[in-house]
């Protein structure tokens, strides 16, 4: 039995964890040299890859170029317990080449030869960055995607399951989410909600949106 399968016995182990497999943030599991040996669906979803082409790739190859050169000391501190108090703000290399700021978090040695990896994606930390240096909300009109996502979002979907939906990558969701927030001057995502209905800006008895509410009831019907 080669060290590949060995490993992927151990991560079966994981994988048995409701709360690994049923997260909603992506998870993954490295062996030893930084290859991918197993990734939740939440990851599935997020990368946009099968399990079975995430496992021939490695940390690095999700890594951007400027972070690869210190990638080998800070993975040699993760597995010594030394990154693992605190998220790290990480730049990943999406598949596609597009890059996505996230946090991570992980847990070196979860079982013998895997280590854990999550993703978090801070949005009130992106949000908080980005409105400090926006200007004033003078044109508050959002674009349809913009009004469809934040529709979404008001009926209390999540951003995995609004990706899903429309079939966009989560970090695009994010990005429409963070966009329509800064139009409306917007806080978070209930000021921005309640802001969106008091501008007009969404109106959940409107033809288009309407539809969308319809959708969402019909997809929440099939859970």
């Amino acid at each position: 039995m080669d060290a590949k399968t060995s490993t992927l016995r151990e991560s079966a182990g994981i994988r048995s964890d409701p709360l690994y497999e049923h997260s909603l943030n992506p998870m993954l599991i490295a062996d030893d040299q930084r290859r991918y040996v197993d990734a939740n669906a939440a990851a599935c979803l997020f990368l946009r890859l099968p399990v079975e082409s995430l496992r021939k790739l490695t940390i690095d190859d999700l890594t951007t170029p400027a972070l690869r050169p210190d990638l080998q000391a800070m993975w040699s501190e993760f597995l010594h317990g030394k990154l693992i108090e605190h998220s790290l703000p990480w730049h990943l290399q999406m598949p596609d080449g597009a890059s996505v700021a996230v946090d991570i978090s992980g847990t070196p040695h979860l079982r013998p030869g895997c280590h854990l990896t999550i993703m978090l994606f801070p949005a009130e930390r992106t949000l908080n960055e980005r409105l400090e240096h926006a200007p004033p909300p003078a044109d508050k009109v959002l674009t349809p995607r913009e009004r469809e996502v934040l529709t979404l979002v008001a009926l209390g979907n999540t951003g995995l399951r609004i990706a899903s939906r429309l079939v966009l990558a989560p970090a695009t969701v994010q990005s429409h989410v963070v966009n329509a927030l800064i139009k409306l001057g917007a806080k978070n995502r209930a000021h921005g909600i309640a802001l969106a209905l008091q501008a007009g800006e969404l109106d959940l008895h409107a033809p288009d949106q309407m539809a969308v509410v319809a959708g969402a009831r019909r997809e929440a019907g099939k859970s």
